[in-house]
């Protein structure tokens, strides 16, 4: 404390002492960020995805293009997200039409239980621009996918 919050703390009754410290106490709580746990990848390990939200074991679902829509109408997106890259959004349209789409198991689509998606809206826009159909990793805890690939 400086010294003019130390002068005023003498000046004041025990319990306005005790008051004040646990009101400092519980602001420097509350202003804490929890450091984001990282998100086991699809295979093994973690995945440089991380978020405190989503727990969980991402799975290998094939999506094809109505399930793609069903989803990108019912999520969504996080609000702090960059404008979608057309450059990568075609790229990847491009290889789902030619067949040469490979999963990547490190970065699975995201949603949490809020029905916000994290990450894959490249991958959901090109598979429903596309018409196709591919394997990809979800972690889903909404359950939206699982859901609409029954």
């Amino acid at each position: 404390m400086n010294e003019y919050s130390a002068e005023i703390m003498q000046r004041l009754s025990p319990e306005g002492v005790e008051l004040i410290e646990n009101l400092i106490e519980r602001t420097r709580l509350e202003r804490a960020r929890p450091k984001p746990m990282p998100v086991p990848s699809a295979d093994k390990g973690y995945g440089r995805y991380a978020s405190p939200v989503l727990t969980g074991q991402p799975v290998m679902v094939r999506i094809d293009s109505e399930t793609a829509k069903e989803v990108l109408h019912r999520c969504k997106m996080f609000p702090r997200q960059k404008p979608i890259d057309q450059e990568k959004l075609q790229l990847f349209i491009e290889l789902i039409k030619t067949g040469g789409w490979k999963p990547e198991k490190r970065a699975p689509i995201m949603i949490t239980r809020n029905g916000i998606c994290l990450n894959g809206r490249h991958r959901l826009n090109a598979i429903a621009q596309s018409g196709g159909a591919v394997t990809v990793p979800v972690l889903d805890e909404l359950g939206i996918i699982v859901e609409l690939n029954k």
